[in-house]
């Protein structure tokens, strides 16, 4: 879905994503609801109190539309500096599905141990989200979008994704962070270059079987070469669903263990 597509609807918030991304397992039964509660928690503390989450529906359990601009829930980095986050709203919170240190690719780590976090994510203002991996947006915030990068503008940079990082960090839009991030890209070919090209990714590797690693920062992806099904194989297919739905990850976890720790 795109910012003017989104307009077209009668829908009220939007999760923007591109096509060649990937996302844990566990994204809609776990992580969205811990992430949902953060952001809430965060931007509107009065209304958490008074709806705890198990009277809060799916539509209705992130935050007012007025309190935001941007969500970034995927990015290749937000390059915020320790003393940004410290100096502007930030909350951490607990998430056992986040990989482990070693397994975050090296900034990420790094924004963790500065934080002394462990099993956790960490939602903040932004400052330089990079790449258009997952972002949500409001009808306001999509419409403001549309007008300031509908055309690129005299000086303007033909990159989108440095566009949208540009209003967060030198137009001060509402743009806030989760780290680690919930959506990353995958070592493959996107399926719309696929269409394009007339290849046949049937494989789920963008042609590559066998050959695309595992996600960066996510820790049982959907999309892992190890979860992948033929389509054709149906009886397969719904095995592999129902065990998804009964065990969670089918991969060997490499998540930190006890929670979050937070000094």
């Amino acid at each position: 879905m795109t910012p003017s597509r989104f307009l077209s609807s009668s829908l009220q918030t939007a999760l923007i994503i591109e096509d060649d991304v990937d996302w844990d397992v566990s994204l809609r039964h776990v992580q969205t609801t811990l992430a949902a509660t953060a952001v809430r928690s965060l931007l509107a503390p009065n209304n958490t109190a008074s709806h705890p989450t198990s009277q809060i529906s799916d539509r209705d359990s992130w935050v007012p539309t007025k309190a935001w601009e941007i969500l970034w829930l995927g990015h290749c980095g937000d390059k915020a500096t320790p003393f940004h986050i410290r100096t502007h709203q930030n909350l951490a919170y607990a998430d056992a599905t986040v990989p482990s240190r070693s397994s975050l690719d090296s900034s990420t780590s790094d924004l963790l141990r500065t934080f002394n976090l462990t099993g956790g994510r960490i939602v903040y203002r932004s400052w330089w989200p990079l790449c258009t991996f997952a972002y949500a947006v409001t009808r306001a915030s999509a419409q403001r979008i549309l007008d300031s990068y509908g055309t690129e503008g005299e000086g303007g940079c033909v990159a989108f994704d440095v566009r949208m990082l540009e209003s967060c960090r030198d137009h001060d839009w509402l743009c806030y962070s989760v780290t680690p991030e919930l959506f990353h890209h995958i070592s493959a070919p996107s399926e719309i270059a696929n269409v394009n090209t007339g290849t046949d990714a049937v494989d789920g590797n963008g042609g590559a079987t066998g050959k695309r690693k595992p996600t960066v920062n996510i820790e049982c992806g959907a999309r892992h070469p190890d979860m992948w099904v033929d389509p054709k194989d149906q009886n397969r297919r719904y095995w592999m669903v129902q065990q998804v739905q009964e065990r969670g990850c089918l991969l060997e976890r490499t998540g930190d263990a006890g929670g979050l720790d937070q000094k």
